[in-house]
């Protein structure tokens, strides 16, 4: 297996169509949570990490990683994360838009979203020597029809960290809005 550098500079962004392969990257912990209909996986992967929401065979992945590989699933979106910017699409009833920034570290960075302690996924990723770990962090909140995603992903040894917010929006379909309102005239009726 080929090395691999940890370093903001090499960290790439990826947006899937699809559920990637994520060897060679090492799973240190993963969380599940429904959304929606949907399942949502968040990997953490030493100072990377996937969110994979999914229906049935369909999957969208949320991918940032210093060590791509064959992701076996269709890229919609790659960026270098060295240079700020905003992602968003739409696809099928799912609105996706993320905010990606590079920042100088700073004692005590964390999240900035307000997330319960089951919201949250902490790896610390050892490089021995006595140096400060790199760290992953996940925090996600589900309200209604939005799921928030917010990373944050420390390099010490750069004094780099890299921040993600995310956020997924459920739109309501047509047909939906006619079963609700058709249910309710029935009701309504009896």
């Amino acid at each position: 297996m080929t090395p691999v550098t940890h370093s903001a500079a090499t960290l790439h962004y990826f947006l899937l169509d699809g559920r990637p392969r994520l060897e060679p990257l090492r799973v240190f912990d993963v969380r599940r949570v429904l959304w929606g209909g949907r399942v949502v996986t968040f990997f953490a992967l030493g100072t990377s990490h996937a969110v994979v929401v999914e229906k049935g065979d369909i999957a969208l992945t949320e991918l940032l990683t210093c060590a791509a590989g064959d992701l076996e699933a269709h890229v919609l979106e790659q960026r270098a994360v060295g240079i700020d910017c905003v992602i968003s699409r739409a696809i099928d009833s799912l609105r996706y838009d993320c905010q990606l920034s590079s920042f100088e570290l700073d004692a005590g960075d964390g999240l900035q979203g307000d997330f319960s302690e089951a919201e949250q996924l902490i790896v610390k990723y050892g490089v021995g020597q006595g140096a400060e770990e790199p760290m992953t962090h996940i925090g996600w909140r589900i309200e209604g029809a939005m799921l928030s995603v917010e990373t944050l992903h420390t390099y010490p040894h750069e004094g780099r960290g890299v921040r993600s917010q995310s956020t997924f929006r459920l739109s309501v379909r047509p047909n939906d809005t006619e079963k609700e309102v058709g249910s309710t005239k029935r009701r309504m009726r009896e």
